[in-house]
């Protein structure tokens, strides 16, 4: 998907570095390996004055390490190990807000290195824009970055617009062609699910019917036995010495029974 960033979120990582490249500049004088090495010989002096108290410097012969000396060492070391430590902490602010401000803008989508435009999209000049912009964080360092990202982006946001609206409108008219094609593939999908459906309730459903059918001819026959058995004492009655023998009624026409 071709996105970019909002234009406050960019002009925060810029801001960002510009504030790491400020602090950098603040401490600009004594750099941190320098500061390290220098405090380093100091602690070593220190050391030496420690078991060597009110001698000449070993080194230079001249100052002698007395008290004074030592005080004034250790406020050195104290504060050249501090800018040491606070320059260091300065260039990983840097290091970090290049990098966010480096990974605002995703590299180069594969599809504008393609040499056609899709649906007839013109994509030469967000091509351009967007290299541009890769071109610059691969690159300038980092106060060429803080002074051209902002121009360069608002270059890649002016392109992408148009080539944006293109595609939505490539979009929509794809969605046209096929929306009838897939309104008919989804109806045929829900008659092909409710078919499967079917098919496999239709043995249950069979076997109630026939359930039902046996429980309602037992309901019948319970029903039909009292007037069975007083039919047939009628009959008995009626018919005295005839040879005729009267079944027990069943529904339905068991009355076309006492007629034969």
């Amino acid at each position: 998907m071709l996105d970019l960033p909002g234009r406050d979120d960019l002009a925060a990582r810029v801001d960002r570095l510009r504030a790491a490249l400020r602090r950098i500049g603040d401490l600009a004088g004594t750099p941190a390996e320098q500061a390290r090495a220098l405090a380093g010989l100091l602690r070593a002096a220190l050391a030496h004055h420690t078991s060597h108290p009110d001698q000449p410097c070993p080194v230079c012969g001249g100052r002698t390490l007395d008290e004074a000396w030592a005080e004034q060492a250790h406020t050195q070391v104290r504060d050249l190990t501090l800018r040491a430590e606070q320059l260091d902490a300065a260039h990983r602010a840097e290091r970090d807000a290049r990098h966010a401000l480096c990974q605002a803008v995703p590299s180069r989508p594969p599809v504008l290195a393609a040499d056609h435009a899709p649906d007839g999209i013109d994509l030469t000049e967000l091509r351009k824009a967007w290299q541009h912009w890769d071109d610059l964080t691969a690159t300038a360092d980092a106060a060429t970055l803080v002074e051209l990202a902002p121009t360069t982006y608002a270059d890649l946001a002016a392109a992408l617009a148009p080539a944006r609206a293109a595609a939505r409108e490539a979009l929509e008219r794809r969605r046209q062609d096929w929306q009838p094609i897939a309104d008919r593939i989804r109806a045929w999908i829900e008659t092909e699910r409710a078919s499967r459906q079917a098919a496999t309730v239709l043995p249950d459903l069979k076997k109630a019917i026939e359930a039902l059918k046996t429980i309602g001819a037992t309901i019948r026959a319970e029903r039909l036995q009292p007037i069975a058995a007083e039919a047939t004492a009628t009959w008995n009655t009626l018919r005295q010495d005839s040879n005729v023998e009267l079944d027990a009624p069943c529904a339905p026409g068991w009355a076309r029974g006492l007629g034969s």
